[in-house]
């Protein structure tokens, strides 16, 4: 088969089994289960005989995988997949996407020629030691692939928890932040309206005390206004009769005082001129 028809049973292949899982009323556990067990399976003979490259299995079959990884475990286009990812001792599902297979395929077959009694074979894989099969020579075993990918799944997924991390922190800091300035303006506001209140408060004060003087004449110096004179001249003919009745009252006794005194003085003088008559006489 040509590498043309090689990638053309891969695609059909991936295609018609992963819209069979897909369509079976399977818990998503077990539609991973049957990709990982049944469809690499069925991929393993394409990608141990023929030539293609890493780079086409990522764009054109990891793409599809993950697609249908995230409808079955509902995570969003935004979520990270190297959780999924992880061996089962690590919280993971123990999954790998199908370019992982092919380096492990690719792997075996590099191992093959290497390892083989055949001289020529062993020849055969000197010559072919060059350009895209160094990725592969690179491993000895498919077990060493697995963790190397793993090991990468998880440095990418600490890099993204820090990148979180400090994301979350610089929006906690700056939420703080934020809440302070505007808790300060707040404050301040809030004290600029109660030093209005209180100078108007003030100023009500002070405007009733200078109309409380106006009003009593406390301020002369004031011009007073025609009512308050009117309440002057009222309040002066009110109390005029008052003074003269008191007046009258006050001096009647004064002046009853001294005709009785000369009545009694000319009651006691009359004896008193008799008698002085008759001695004389």
């Amino acid at each position: 088969m040509s590498e043309k028809e090689h990638k053309q049973e891969l695609t059909t292949l991936k295609d018609d089994i992963m819209s069979e899982i897909d369509l079976k009323p399977l818990h998503p556990k077990n539609k991973l289960l049957l990709y990982s067990r049944y469809l690499l399976s069925k991929l393993s003979w394409h990608f141990t005989v023929t030539t293609l490259s890493k780079t086409w299995v990522s764009e054109n079959m990891d793409s599809v995988v993950n697609k249908y990884v995230r409808k079955w475990l509902e995570i969003p286009i935004s979520g990270t997949l190297s959780n999924v990812y992880l061996t089962s001792n690590k919280f993971g599902l123990n999954i790998y996407p199908p370019s992982i297979k092919f380096v492990q395929c690719q792997t075996v077959a590099r191992n093959a020629l290497k390892t083989s009694p055949n001289h020529s074979i062993k020849d055969l894989w000197k010559t072919t030691t060059e350009s895209k099969n160094i990725q592969y020579d690179v491993y000895t075993s498919t077990k060493e692939v697995l963790k190397t990918f793993t090991s990468g799944q998880e440095d990418k997924l600490q890099n993204h928890l820090i990148l979180q991390g400090s994301f979350f922190s610089k929006y906690k800091r700056n939420h703080d932040l934020n809440n302070t300035i505007v808790w300060l303006e707040n404050k301040l506001k809030s004290t600029e309206a109660s030093n209005e209140s209180l100078s108007e408060t003030i100023m009500r004060i002070n405007s009733v005390k200078l109309l409380k003087s106006k009003q009593c004449g406390i301020l002369p110096f004031l011009n007073r206004t025609k009512e308050c004179d009117q309440i002057n001249n009222d309040r002066i003919e009110v109390e005029s009769p008052v003074h003269d009745n008191t007046k009258d009252v006050c001096l009647k006794p004064n002046d009853n005082k001294p005709e009785d005194s000369n009545e009694e003085n000319e009651r006691v003088s009359q004896p008193m001129a008799a008698n002085i008559q008759a001695s004389h006489e």
